[in-house]
């Protein structure tokens, strides 16, 4: 599936005759300024270039337009990008065009599974397992979707992905009990540091 060219914005006059921001343009302005603000904080400690900060700027405050725009650019020149082609799946399942994201899913299946079967690849990225687990959900194939979601959390957490629990990979399993599962886990051990730390607070309080 080509994506390129789809949702395309139509352009409307930002300003009055007279220069002047009109109040809606102005007001949407701030609500963007606020919204990368916010996102620019949740990617803090996280290393990325400045194309991946726009990027995960437009996914957290929902433009999901450029963010096809984008991951049609990445394909472009990179058709392997599995990540690309994954968020470019987002998008279009955030956009309401499921049966486009479902065409999406089986494409990331078919490049992330032969990916990870190639024999000897060590460079295959962390977070392909991931990819995948989306891509069967996203598909309803939910069984399949946890087993590979369990394989990316063998070794990572999901507060290491861009935006963290607020990624937008996540938003097909939010209703899942499975998930919830695992989001208690992660408050659990969340609310077990902060506890530790409270203890160890005191303990030095008292010396």
């Amino acid at each position: 599936m080509d994506a390129r060219g789809v949702g395309k914005r139509t352009q409307s006059p930002a300003s009055s005759n007279d220069g002047v921001l009109s109040h809606d343009v102005a007001s949407q302005l701030r609500c963007c300024q606020t919204g990368v603000r916010a996102v620019t904080a949740r990617l803090k400690g996280l290393h990325y270039s400045v194309s991946d900060g726009l990027f995960f700027c437009a996914i957290g405050i929902g433009d999901w337009i450029t963010v096809i725009q984008c991951c049609d650019t990445h394909l472009e020149r990179d058709p392997d990008k599995i990540w690309a082609r994954t968020y470019l799946g987002v998008a279009l399942h955030m956009s309401g065009r499921q049966t486009e994201a479902g065409e999406m899913g089986l494409q990331v299946l078919e490049r992330g599974l032969e990916r990870l079967e190639r024999p000897g690849q060590l460079d295959a990225p962390w977070d392909v397992p991931l990819y995948l687990a989306w891509a069967h959900r996203v598909l309803n194939e939910k069984g399949k979707a946890y087993c590979q979601l369990e394989k990316y959390l063998a070794h990572r957490t999901l507060l290491e992905i861009p935006l963290g629990l607020g990624n937008p990979i996540l938003d097909v399993f939010k209703n899942d009990p499975e998930f919830n599962t695992i989001l208690a886990d992660i408050n659990l051990k969340f609310e077990t540091a902060r506890r530790s730390i409270r203890d160890h607070e005191a303990s030095s309080n008292k010396l």
